[in-house]
């Protein structure tokens, strides 16, 4: 009995050090802590130098070395490292929500999308023209899946009227070292009488985008909903690149929700019902008899004009 209890307990033992135990990274390839940093650091670098309107290739390769000797890694090491995460997706996961934990934590950290985000920067989620988004307002994406999209459902309730117009707005952002930047963002909505309607932009470049559906026939809204995607670039070979650093960023996403115009009433005792009595008075005279109509004028012959 007690050579089978030193048995389970050494059994036991074992099961939780092969548990417990983590596999150990390659020699040359960077910690997940290191890659999220050097990445987060990229990002701002690259939104630096776009920046600038003189910005070019050249200037971006310069911030992204920049970047690198900050943190005392080579462009060799920065690759390889990048080849090996985009091969195990489960290191890339974890580089990918530490990511984004990072970059919403800054933008909260600064007051949100306050200081960014064009005329719709400081709206709430009610009023006339409100921001209805329920999500994070900045996303990171990459070309492999689970983490190259996201989809949203908007909650439609007693804030929706008839005839309300809806404009997803974002900035995007790429960090690629090659490929085909092949970003997608989708708006649907269903409406009271259940029919659909859906647009679909491309995001390939870093710049500012939006998308705008209505309810033109004052339906109803019943349902709001879209995706966001970064697509392979396999440019329909079916093989892509996994071996690249390939980023999308998304930022300052806002839902707006506009509610139409309310046609202006006419005040009363406007110059418009004035002038209308002042036509109702005319039709009568002083003493509540109509008018009697004009003779007719005879027209006046020419005469030749007289010399002296």
């Amino acid at each position: 009995m007690k050579k089978l209890m030193i048995c389970l307990v050494a059994v036991m033992a074992l099961l939780f050090c092969v548990s417990s135990c983590k596999p150990s990274l390659p020699s040359g390839v960077l910690s997940k802590g290191k890659m999220t940093d050097i990445l987060y650091d990229y990002h701002l670098a690259l939104a630096m130098a776009h920046m600038d309107d003189n910005g070019d290739k050249g200037q971006s390769l310069a911030y992204r070395e920049a970047v690198l000797r900050k943190h005392d890694v080579t462009s060799a090491e920065f690759d390889s490292s990048m080849v090996y995460y985009m091969r195990h997706t489960e290191l890339l996961e974890d580089v990918y929500k530490d990511l984004t934990d990072r970059y919403n934590n800054e933008i909260t950290a600064m007051g949100g999308s306050a200081k960014e985000g064009g005329e719709f920067a400081n709206l709430s989620a009610t009023g006339d023209t409100a921001n209805v988004w329920n999500l994070a307002a900045s996303m990171v994406f990459v070309p492999v899946k689970p983490f190259n999209s996201t989809s949203f459902d908007i909650k439609v309730d007693s804030t929706f009227h008839k005839g309300d117009r809806l404009m997803l707005d974002f900035d995007a952002q790429f960090i690629y070292q090659d490929g085909m930047r092949n970003g997608v963002a989708m708006l649907a909505v269903q409406f009271g009488n259940d029919s659909i309607a859906q647009r679909t932009i491309m995001i390939q470049s870093t710049q500012h985008y939006s998308v705008e559906l209505s309810d033109a026939d004052s339906l109803g809204i019943k349902s709001v909903k879209g995706y966001f995607m970064l697509m392979n670039d396999d440019n329909g070979t079916g093989v892509s690149s996994q071996t690249t650093l390939k980023l999308m960023f998304l930022e300052h996403i806002k839902l707006i929700r506009m509610h139409p115009l309310k046609p202006m009433a006419a005040p009363a005792g406007s110059s418009s019902s004035a002038s209308s009595d002042s036509l109702r008075k005319d039709s009568a005279s002083s003493d509540g008899k109509p008018l009697k109509p004009l003779r007719e004028m005879k027209p006046m012959k020419a005469e030749p004009l007289k010399t002296r």
